[in-house]
């Protein structure tokens, strides 16, 4: 007699047999779709960070370009007498004695200034057309050379009149390899004078480049435009191929992936300085982890979908409707939570897909218009900055000189006390905020703010206020924006760069490290430029006597630690003061 078997049995058999019959071609297309999926989420993470590196690279270069502009119209540069400078033509090493003239030793100078105050330049150097030779320190070694064969001297020589950039090139006495900006020299008569030139090393860019933290083990390197690697963390891969064939793309291309040997996905980006590509390498077990971590997820998925679906038609509702709008809302909270929009990764169809679709391109709208709103935030601080000085008769360059004030002094105080640095990210903020530091001055009358003589206790007060001015007015911008490290970094150095260390400043009497880092920078800053430049009441001083007067401040005026930065880093103060002084001889 045949004993029918029950509906659970055959409920269990029919999964048994089912399961695995749809489960494994599920999972093999679910592990081909993950891996594309995981991949493209690499191209696009990545691709952002290299886009933003090419800008950093970009703006590195604009600065050098422009520091070149201007030391190229200094008079010392273009003092047509040759004689001034030292030639090295048929200098033997062993013999070699260096004898500056007084104009050279001057020119030296200058052209230090300029090297020590730019945080990439390494070398800073004039060649002349009868061969002669000057730059901003003396050479490794004094061997035989000659100027007018160095690329970044046929570099200008190619582009008459206009910024030159060489190559990567090795120097001549030491290991260093070179991106060189350069600008050829002329006299009235259109005649070559000579050749202008700074260095940045690709010692200084590898620097960069470590100081940066990729996720998945990622590394970033630098090529040149023969494809060969130049810088990266690979010790056994600079010099060599970055790929199999010839150089990535052509000229017209500017940005590519592919998978290298290794099973190493590849993201590179042509640049235009220095000529050559900024490639991304991901390891490809960080891939592989991501994507068997995603099938492993999708197969308990898939488990549960089987088990609840033939348990009801509730459940299987639950798991095609309910299951994914709750991981949607949840999606939405958290990014709620974190004030960033991010791409919805959800297990949708239908209406639920489109709607994922439609969310994810407003996803990527909202990132473009944050882009934009980055790059108008600089704009802004500069022109509400320059409208507060010109009621306080300051000139555009109190921007630069209190941002490179405070750019010296923080990075000072991260090599003076490393346990205590502020983060890279913070001192941007820093640098990016200091011109926004007496904002609150548009808010003070005329006849205090431009009072020519001192304030009576009456007036002092009224200009006190400006600090509240400036607080209530970034206080009231911050209501419907969320950059939260920027409003906290501007809200300190607005409202509490008159605060003293011993508790006797304004306007909350503040006293030691409850005064925000910042505003104990941008008191040393703020007050150096007010003692080094011309006031409406009262003339420019001396940079030894301001440097006095901060050091007898130390502990009572100024955080003790922050003065010791100041005094390490005096002498680039006053270089600053000098170099972007309102009127020639402030600062001195």
């Amino acid at each position: 007699m045949v004993t029918s078997l029950s509906l659970t049995k055959r409920i269990v058999i029919l999964f048994a047999v089912a399961y695995p019959v749809i489960l494994l071609p599920v999972l093999a297309i679910t592990y081909r779709m993950t891996s594309d999926t995981a991949r493209e989420g690499f191209v696009r993470q990545f691709e952002a960070l290299l886009l933003g590196q090419t800008w950093e690279l970009e703006n590195l270069f604009s600065e050098v370009e422009a520091d070149l502009k201007t030391l190229a119209m200094n008079p010392a540069v273009t003092d047509a007498d040759d004689s001034l400078f030292t030639s090295f033509l048929e200098a033997d090493p062993d013999t070699f004695t260096y004898r500056y003239t007084p104009e050279e030793l001057a020119i030296i100078s200058l052209f230090n200034a300029y090297r020590v105050t730019h945080p990439a330049v390494n070398s800073v150097y004039m060649g002349r057309a009868n061969g002669t030779f000057v730059r901003s320190h003396e050479r490794a070694a004094a061997t035989a050379y000659d100027p007018r064969t160095r690329p970044w001297y046929l570099a200008a020589l190619e582009y008459p009149g206009k910024l030159a950039h060489t190559a990567i090139y090795p120097s001549v006495t030491t290991r260093d390899l070179n991106v060189g900006t350069s600008l050829a020299l002329s006299d009235p008569q259109g005649r070559l004078r000579g050749v202008l030139g700074m260095d940045v090393t690709l010692e200084d860019l590898s620097r960069r480049f470590e100081s940066l933290s990729l996720p998945y083990g990622a590394w970033l390197e630098l090529w040149d435009a023969e494809g060969r690697v130049a810088i990266s963390p690979a010790a056994d891969r600079v010099s060599q191929p970055a790929r199999a064939g010839a150089p990535p793309g052509s000229p017209a291309a500017a940005s590519a992936a592919e998978v290298l040997p290794g099973k190493v996905l590849c993201l590179y980006r042509r640049i235009p300085i220095p000529e050559g590509y900024l490639a991304v390498l991901i390891p490809g077990a960080a891939i592989g982890s991501l994507v068997n971590q995603s099938l492993a997820e999708r197969a308990v998925i898939i488990t549960a979908t089987f088990l609840l679906g033939y348990a009801s038609l509730f459940i299987l509702l639950n798991r095609s409707l309910l299951k994914p709008l709750r991981a949607m809302s949840a999606h939405l909270r958290a990014s709620a939570d974190e004030g960033i929009p991010a791409p919805m990764r959800v297990p949708t169809s239908g209406e639920l897909h489109e709607l994922e679709v439609n969310y994810n391109r407003l996803v990527e709208m909202v990132e473009l218009e944050n882009e934009e709103l980055r790059k108008i935030k600089f704009l802004v601080i500069t022109s509400l900055s320059s409208l507060a000085q010109k009621r306080d008769n300051e000139t555009g360059l109190h921007i630069l000189r209190t941002q490179k004030y405070m750019d010296i002094l923080a990075t000072a105080y991260n090599q003076c006390f490393p346990a205590r640095a502020a983060d890279h990210a913070r001192v941007r903020q820093m640098v990016l905020c200091a011109p926004l530091h007496d904002i609150g001055k548009v808010a003070i009358p005329d006849s205090i703010l431009l009072k020519p003589g001192r304030l009576d206790s009456l007036e002092f007060e009224i200009m006190k206020m400006h600090t509240t001015y400036g607080r209530d007015a970034i206080e009231k911008a911050q209501v419907d924006l969320a950059d939260q490290l920027f409003f906290s970094t501007a809200l300190a150095i607005v409202y509490s760069h008159h605060e003293r260390w011993d508790g006797k400043g304004y306007p909350e009497g503040l006293e030691g490290e409850s005064i925000p880092l910042e505003a104990r920078f941008m008191a040393i800053a703020d007050v150096y430029d007010a003692l080094v430049t011309e006031r409406v009441y009262k003339k420019a001083m001396g940079h030894e006597e301001a440097v006095r007067i901060i050091r007898e401040g130390r502990g009572s005026q100024f955080d003790p630690d922050v003065v010791d930065a100041f005094l390490v880093s005096e002498r680039m103060f006053r270089e600053v003061a000098v170099l972007y002084g309102d009127t020639l001889g402030h600062g001195q």
